[in-house]
Parts: structure tokens; C-alpha cells; sequence
């Protein structure tokens, strides 16, 4: 009966041409927008944006970008197909014990259509989902994503829903095998079998916090029970707390498995991409919140985010320095004599090189006056440094260490590094429940520093903590001469990115790190103030930011 009434409604939503998308036609789908990226090339930002209603299309002349407190005209807005930029796709595939053959089957079948239809430029990750998850890495090449798609087989492996999701959206935004635009897609029947890891809460709020669309598609039996059809629904609120994502379920749906890519992609091509000229904007050392207003003349929505000011900043300040530049030429051109014979010329001449002469003795006597105070401070600074030497050798010695343990992260001069768990690939030399003591510090005294300490995420019990005494700055990478060296996070650069402190605020500086580094599933670009509990992401792994 059930299959009979559903071939019916198909049918008729057929007969009326709604069958691809019946939400475009009867508006059933609530107007709504999400911002899911952005990029600045000069002073012009372009944001990327998604929308739930395929016939709604906004107009510049009736829309507007908010950046800060300040509101600036909308230069242009596309449809994502019509500006040819390649589209990353993360295929997620659930092949748990859960499933059977048959549903893995039909989430194969889907994601051959991903793999038939990609762009030249696209590239796609396969992965699959059971205790651990298995990826094919980002490529272009259709031979061999077809290849490990006919490989997925399942599994009497536990599902690992909440720490895959969370997984994958971290590849997502680290990966530099990433297009601008990118999505994550779940096929899953939407169970979680893991009583350790992370919670589903934890897993919406990386979803949220990572702006990126997720796409759920719930493969579900023929004749699913109550159970199973929670289940699909709680997969589907991944979809929904997402930037722009969409849920399907095709068995409940009425259509089948491979028409998901045509659903999927035509969301995708719809999407907006708005630029926006912010010459004139001024924006503060932190954050911005973007905040796009798109309108057609009868329906309006809004949607933003919260980013780093650093890149808007340091792409807005070139700008202008450059047209500063042009302007003061254009100006000392203007006021250039035109009609002046070579006698007046040279004329002139003669009083500007007499003062240039005269100015250049009176730097010259400046600069040695200078030099001669620098060398009286400098040997006063010595003199002191060699009192306090001396004062410090006849005070007793029984509160110090006999002797300095030297742990596998290491001070160079900025600060004091701890870790209560080692890193990976280092030796465990230091204690896990001690501050490492550093020769500097037992040589000139006590020196107050902020003391903040990096929990590491993730599921497991073997996740490790760093306690960094901050006094300087503390640099964070593979390289040996980092006061934090990780040398076996691959993911890492050389010199990832720095952490400092000012007047009581802790301070995180990416250090054109390849892969970035990330606050709260945000890039950051500069310099960008952290506060408790802030999501610190850099290398191979999440940092929990503390500090008293």
C-alpha cells in the first residue's frame, strides 16, 4: 500500500513538473541564505553564498554587504556555475555493521555519478566510515576514484559518525588540495555506535563553526522502523546546522540514490558569488563581522559571519597605500615647473645643494652624538648585568635543582615550554606534572610570565597537553629551533605560527603556514587575539586554549 500511494504522488508530482524540485516551484522551502567562505584579491572581497530557494534571484542594485559598522554597495552578483570555479567534494560513506551490501551498494552508485560529472578542475576525497576512516585523498583523476570506489565493501566495524564528520570538515579545511567552493556528502543510515569520543552536540558545533555545506543522504530499508527513521533524522540535522547544506532520504523521498548528485549539484551551481568594493572600509586589529543583504525588489535575506580582520585589513591598507602613492606622483607632476630656462633652473640649484650640505653635517654630528650614548648605556648595562652576577653567586644555592632536566621541547629564548603528554615523534624526557625550569630563569631570578596551557582534542585517551609560560613568543612548527617542534605532526609547516602576550591578552600569529591555522574552524590571517576556551587548529590536530 505504502509503495502504491508513494508511485502515485511521484507520478503526479511528475504530471506537474515538480518532481526535480518541488520547493522551487510552490516556495514550500523557507527563503534562507548562508555565507560559507569568502576571498579577497586587493581591496575587492568576493563572498560566497548559499541559498535554499532555486528561483530567488537577488539583483546589486538592491543589495548590500555590511563589513563592521559600515555598509558598502554590492559591486556584482553570479550564479556559482557562470564564474568556472571548481567545486571539492568530500564523499563520506558509512559501511559500518549497521549497513548491508545492498545500501553500500547504492551509496557507491551515487558516488559514481560524482565521479561521471566532475569538472576538469574538481577534485573529489572518497571515504569510508566504520571504527577508522579510509580516504583516497583529494584527486582528479577518474580511473582511480572509480577504482577505490569498487573496493568499498562492508563491515561489521562500529560507526564513528560524530568523530568522522568531525574528521572530514577538518580535511576540508586544511587540505591544500581544496577548491574555494567545497562541501561535505554523508551517506549513512545515521547511526552511532561509539560510547567514547565525541557527543553529537560536539559534532553540530563543529559543523556550525566550520562553514561549510554538509549534504546527508540516509540510506534507509525499504520498510524502515521507527528507530531507523530517527536515526535518518538525526543525520539530517547535520545537513540543517550547516551553511547551505540539504538533506535527502530517497527511499521516503520517492526518487532514487543517483538523482542525490543532481540535487547536490544543482544547489551548488545556484549558489551566489557577490563581490563587494571596500576601499573606504575601516575595520578593527580582531574580527569583522559580513553580514550580505541580498534582495530581488520583493523577497529579502540575510546572512553573515564572524572573520578575521587581518586579510580584509592588510588587503584594504595595501590598497590605499598604493593609491597614496599614485596620487602624491600625480601631484608632484602638476606641480612641476614647465616653463623655467636652464639659467633660473641652476639658479635654484645652488641654495638647495648648499642646504643639503648644510643638513647633511647636522645629521652627521647627530649620528655620532647618538652613537656615543648608545656605547656609554651599553657598557652601564654590562656593569649591572656583572653586579647582579656577582650578588647572585654570594646568595645561597639550596632552593635551586641540582641539576637542569632537559625535556624534549625546548626554550629559545621567548619562553618556558612544557608538555604533560610528549608530541609526536619526541622523547618523553620531561616529567608529565612539571614546568620544565630554564637556565635563563635560574641565572637572573624569578620572571612573571602568563602561563597557558593547549589541550589536545579529539577521541582517545592518549591526548596530550602543552603548558607554555609565556614570556616572549613562542613558536609553534616542525623545526628543531621552535620553542614547541612537533616534528612528527607532517601537517605542520617548519614554522606553523607564533603565540605572544601584550598586556595581558594572548595573541596567535599564523606564520604563512601552509595548511593555515585556525581559531574556532576560522583562518586567520596575521596577528588575532585568542580568549579562554578559544579552538586553536594547527598540524594534525585541535588545542583547547587555556589559561588562569
Amino acid at each position: 500500500m505504502k509503495k502504491t500511494f508513494a508511485a502515485v504522488i511521484g507520478a503526479l508530482l511528475l504530471v506537474l513538473g515538480m518532481s526535480d524540485n518541488i520547493w522551487t516551484v510552490h516556495g514550500q522551502v523557507q527563503l534562507k541564505a548562508d555565507m560559507d567562505q569568502y576571498d579577497m584579491e586587493n581591496e575587492v572581497i568576493s563572498v560566497y553564498v548559499n541559498c535554499s530557494r532555486g528561483d530567488f534571484q537577488p539583483t546589486a542594485e538592491k543589495s548590500s554587504l555590511l563589513a563592521g559598522k559600515q555598509r558598502t554597495k554590492v559591486s556584482s552578483i553570479k550564479n556559482f556555475h557562470k564564474t568556472g570555479q571548481p567545486v571539492s567534494y568530500l564523499l563520506l560513506a558509512d559501511i559500518s555493521g549497521s549497513m548491508d551490501q545492498a545500501r553500500v551498494d547504492l551509496a557507491k552508485s551515487s558516488m559514481k555519478q560524482f565521479v561521471k560529472n566532475m569538472g576538469k578542475k574538481d577534485t573529489i576525497c572518497v571515504t569510508t566510515m566504520g571504527n577508522d576512516l579510509k580516504a583516497s585523498g583529494f584527486l582528479k583523476d577518474r580511473q582511480k576514484l572509480n577504482a577505490f570506489i569498487d573496493r568499498i565493501q562492508v563491515t561489521r566495524e562500529d560507526t564513528n559518525l560524530y568523530h568522522s564528520i568531525q574528521e572530514t570538515l577538518d580535511m576540508l579545511k586544511t587540505d591544500k588540495a581544496v577548491n574555494r567552493k567545497r562541501c561535505l556528502v554523508i551517506f549513512s543510515d545515521g547511526a552511532d555506535d561509539q560510547t567514547v569520543g565525541i557527543t553529537r552536540e560536539e559534532a553540530e558545533a563543529t559543523v556550525k563553526e566550520s562553514h561549510i555545506p554538509v549534504f546527508t543522504t540516509a540510506l534507509l530499508k525499504e520498510d524502515p522502523d521507527e528507530r531507523q527513521i530517527e536515526n535518518a533524522k538525526v543525520l539530517g540535522s547535520f545537513a540543517r546546522y550547516s551553511a547551505g547544506g540539504r538533506h535527502f532520504a530517497p527511499v521516503l523521498d520517492g526518487y532514487g540514490h543517483v538523482d542525490v548528485y543532481h540535487r547536490i549539484q544543482k544547489q551548488i551551481q545556484n549558489s551566489f558569488v557577490i563581490t563587494a568594493d571596500l576601499t573606504d572600509i575601516v575595520v578593527g586589529d580582531e574580527t569583522v563581522y559580513l553580514e550580505i543583504h541580498l534582495s530581488d525588489g520583493k523577497k529579502n535575506v540575510e546572512a553573515g559571519m564572524t572573520v578575521p580582520a587581518g586579510k580584509i585589513a592588510k588587503a584594504v591598507k595595501k590598497e590605499k597605500k598604493a593609491n597614496e602613492v599614485k596620487e602624491a606622483k600625480e601631484t608632484n607632476e602638476e606641480k612641476a615647473p614647465a616653463g623655467l630656462e636652464k639659467q633660473e633652473m641652476d639658479m635654484q640649484k645652488e641654495p638647495q645643494e648648499e642646504s643639503r650640505a648644510g643638513k647633511k653635517s647636522m645629521w652627521t654630528i647627530l649620528a655620532a652624538v647618538s652613537a656615543a650614548v648608545f656605547l656609554i648605556v651599553l657598557a652601564l648595562f654590562f656593569l649591572y648585568r656583572k653586579k647582579s652576577r656577582d650578588r647572585e653567586e654570594l646568595r645561597p644555592q639550596d632552593d635551586l635543582p641540582a641539576e637542569i632536566p632537559a625535556g624534549p621541547v625546548q626554550s629559545h629564548g621567548g619562553a618556558d615550554v612544557s608538555e604533560q603528554m610528549t608530541a609526536p615523534g619526541m622523547e618523553e624526557d620531561a616529567g608529565p606534572d612539571r614546568m620544565v625550569p630554564m637556565a635563563e630563569d635560574l641565572e637572573n631570578g624569578s620572571v612573571k610570565k602568563k602561563k597557558i596551557s593547549l589541550y589536545q582534542m579529539g577521541p582517545g585517551r592518549d591526548k596530550k597537553k602543552y603548558d607554555l609560560a609565556l614570556k616572549g613568543e613562542v613558536k609553534i612548527g616542525r623545526d628543531k629551533n621552535c620553542q614547541l617542534s612537533m616534528p612528527g605532526d607532517t601537517a605542520l609547516s617548519g614554522i606553523h605560527c607564533s603565540i605572544t602576550t601584550r598586556n595581558g591578552g594572548v595573541f596567535v600569529r599564523d606564520q604563512e603556514s601552509t595548511n593555515g591555522t585556525f581559531v574556532n574552524g576560522v583562518p586567520i590571517v596575521g596577528e588575532y587575539q585568542m580568549h579562554k576556551d578559544d579552538i586553536l587548529l594547527v598540524g594534525s590536530y585541535e588545542y583547547r586554549v587555556y589559561w588562569e
